[in-house]
């Protein structure tokens, strides 16, 4: 009784930006670190071995052990068990997000600007300087924009967040983007 009443004030305990489930026995901390089109997940639970799943199952002895930082490149369901001396002593789960991959733009001597994003990012941009936002304008593959206006550039992919932002700052000469 007292390993479920365990297990059940792990799972209440369990939060997105950092998952700490806890037991009597032991505690699972997941940590994250963002990259362009990835997520790092590190894992720890003093003296206990990891085991983890992506795919939102339970994990068991037989799921992949955890020896150093997951790279995820889409977002999963995180599920984590830790088991001390082979018996299970506490459990954790989450939804680990991942960035979409940024746009890449390249300035043409007209001030026209191509911008690519890899198959199935919509890519969205302002002219304001202000950050852009999934109801501003889409990009199609290239934008003109007159001397000394500022570009900025996000990619989103569905169930994604949304990419770091790419600034070009269009100079009065602009064959000579700043980006």
């Amino acid at each position: 009784m007292k390993k479920i009443i365990s297990m059940i004030i792990a799972a209440v305990m369990c939060f997105s930006a950092l998952c700490v489930a806890s037991s009597a026995e032991g505690v699972i901390s997941v940590k994250r670190a963002t990259g362009n089109g990835y997520t790092y997940v590190t894992l720890s639970c003093d003296n206990a071995e990891l085991y983890y799943t992506t795919d939102g199952s339970a994990p068991t002895t037989d799921s992949a052990q955890y020896t150093g930082r997951i790279k995820l490149t889409k977002p999963v369901k995180l599920r984590v068990a830790a088991y001390v001396n082979g018996e299970l002593v506490c459990t954790a789960k989450t939804t680990v997000s991942v960035k979409a991959k940024k746009p890449t733009v390249t300035a043409l001597a007209d001030g026209t600007y191509t911008v690519k994003a890899p198959k199935g990012y919509t890519v969205y941009y302002t002219t304001d300087g202000s950050v852009p936002a999934l109801n501003d304008a889409r990009c199609d593959g290239s934008v003109n924009v007159p001397a000394g206006t500022v570009l900025k550039f996000v990619a989103y992919k569905k169930g994604y967040k949304l990419s770091s932002v790419v600034t070009v700052k269009v100079p009065a000469d602009s064959s000579k983007a700043v980006g």
